[in-house]
C-alpha cells in the first residue's frame, strides 16, 4: 500500500505523512543512494588498483562481513579519537594491525620498524606507536583468531554521525 503525502502517518501520531515522517523516509532513501555511490566508485578505484584480478562481492555469499569486524576491532581506539580525520587514522592504524598479526611476529616486527623509519620522529612517537599496534596485533590474535582475511584496502565514511566502512579483503592460505 503506497502512502500518499496527505494521509495521516502510519506512526499513528495523528499528523499527516508530509508533516511527520515523510521526512525521515526521504533522508534514508538520501542516504542510501549516497551509500550505494560510494560503494560503487569504491569497487571501481578497487578494480583500477588490482586491474580487475579480484572479485568484489556485495557479502551475500560471505560469512564474515569485514567492514563489521574491523570496526568492531578498531572500536576501542575510534572512541578515543575526537575528530573524523583522526577516526580515518585510527581505522588506517587498525587495518594495518590486523594485517601485521595474519603475517606474523617476524614480519610484523620487520613492518613495524619501516613504520617507524617513516612516521615517528620521537623515541616517544616510537614507543607509541610501538604500543597501539602491539595491542591490536594481541586483540586480533586473542579475539579473532578464526578471521584469516586480509585488508586489500578500504574506504571509510561518516554520515550523520554513523561509521560506515568498506573493506576489499581476501583469505590468507599459509
Amino acid at each position: 500500500m503506497k502512502i500518499s503525502r496527505n494521509d495521516f502517518c502510519p506512526c499513528e501520531s495523528g499528523l499527516k505523512y508530509k508533516k511527520c515522517c515523510l521526512n525521515v523516509y526521504e533522508k534514508n532513501a538520501f542516504h542510501k543512494k549516497n551509500e550505494n555511490k560510494s560503494l560503487s566508485v569504491f569497487k571501481k578505484r578497487v578494480a583500477n588498483r588490482f586491474d580487475n584480478k579480484f572479485f568484489l562481492s556485495d557479502n551475500e555469499s560471505q560469512k564474515i562481513k569485514m567492514s563489521a569486524v574491523i570496526l568492531e576491532f578498531a572500536d576501542e581506539i575510534l572512541d578515543q579519537a575526537q575528530t573524523k580525520s583522526q577516526r580515518e587514522s585510527a581505522v588506517s592504524i587498525a587495518c594495518v594491525a590486523w594485517n601485521m598479526a595474519l603475517l606474523g611476529s617476524n614480519a610484523s616486527e620487520s613492518a613495524k620498524e619501516d613504520i617507524f623509519k617513516k612516521f615517528a620522529a620521537s623515541n616517544q612517537e616510537i614507543e607509541d606507536i610501538d604500543n597501539i599496534l602491539s595491542f591490536l596485533i594481541r586483540k586480533k590474535l586473542n579475539e579473532y583468531p578464526h578471521v584469516n582475511r586480509f585488508v586489500v584496502d578500504y574506504q571509510y565514511t561518516e554520515v550523520n554521525g554513523d561509521r560506515r566502512l568498506n573493506v576489499a579483503s581476501t583469505e590468507m592460505t599459509r
